[in-house]
């Protein structure tokens, strides 16, 4: 966030913290089992997200290059990961379909159980809006997705266009809530 590093990611199963003024590896992060190829600092630069073919993402210490989190979830390759422009939710994008956000204000080394948006042909790319209040998508079926965030928000949407009664199963299943909106 500050321009004087660049992460990447390799088929190395690594992925490096570079210092740019220096043009030398700051950090090697070992420790996907897969190709690593997604990377994202942290707003405040103090973390790095990584992505990859082993179906997790990775949440490490820039400063110590420990790993904060391990994420698992998704059934394909982790594409993408970005973290919300305030730094408390982490965005992962898969071949598995899906987009999967993840609460990690809290985290301290486990993560509850994302939201799981279910998306579209082999999520490539996921970025949030610079106010957080979007989650956009872009996949290789060569389309595009955007959804509403917050969940509230999105709670709301979803109250104006149901039909017909959601089960409990559906309410937790598709809008994560115990409680499902009152019928239309």
């Amino acid at each position: 966030p500050d321009g004087r590093r660049l992460a990447t990611g390799s088929d190395d199963k690594t992925a490096k913290v570079w210092d740019l003024a220096a043009g030398r590896a700051l950090l090697t992060l070992a420790g996907h089992i897969g190709a690593v190829y997604g990377v994202a600092f942290s707003p405040d630069g103090r973390r790095l997200a990584t992505s990859g073919g082993d179906g997790m993402a990775k949440v490490w210490d820039v400063a110590t290059g420990k790993i904060l989190l391990s994420l698992s979830g998704h059934r394909g390759i982790v594409m993408s990961v970005a973290f919300s422009p305030d730094g408390k939710r982490l965005g992962t994008s898969s071949t598995d379909w899906t987009v999967k956000l993840w609460d990690i204000s809290t985290a301290k080394g486990r993560v509850e159980e994302p939201l799981t948006l279910f998306g579209h042909g082999g999520l490539y790319r996921v970025v949030f809006s610079p106010d957080g209040r979007r989650l956009a998508t872009a996949c290789g079926d060569r389309t595009s997705r955007v959804y509403v965030l917050p969940i509230e928000e999105l709670l709301t949407i979803a109250k104006s266009r149901v039909t017909r009664s959601l089960t409990k199963d559906e309410c937790q299943k598709f809008l994560h809530t115990a409680q499902c909106p009152p019928s239309p």
